[in-house]
């Protein structure tokens, strides 16, 4: 679903109880309008609750486990660029081989011992 305003119809419509036909029945386009902007300034938005996550991941890394170049993790390491985009869209690689999950483990682990 790559239509933001189709994709916050939906959000809008959960949020209401309500489906998105009876959404489009009970609201005008301005009103469509003012609760998008209320979600985005009031951090209701979904990118609000990822971000929050980022940030919690980034602050648990930066505690105990180092990065060899000894720089910290940032929040933006563990999120998508484009925040309405789930992550199964953006996937267009092919799903890795156990080799390669194998071989990325390894990476991972060599990381920490030095």
């Amino acid at each position: 679903m790559h239509q933001p305003d189709r994709r916050f119809a939906f959000v809008l419509a959960l949020r209401l109880g309500c489906t998105v036909d009876e959404l489009g029945e009970r609201i005008s386009a301005e009103e469509f309008g003012e609760w998008k902007a209320f979600f985005s300034k009031e951090q209701l938005h979904p990118a609000a609750a990822r971000m929050r996550h980022a940030q919690l991941m980034a602050a648990l890394h930066n505690g105990a486990l180092v990065k060899r170049d000894k720089t910290t993790w940032t929040s933006a390491q563990f999120m998508s660029a484009d925040p309405w985009v789930i992550e199964e869209e953006t996937a267009e690689a092919a799903a890795p081989t156990p080799a390669q999950i194998a071989a990325e483990v390894a990476r991972i682990n060599a990381s920490f011992e030095s």
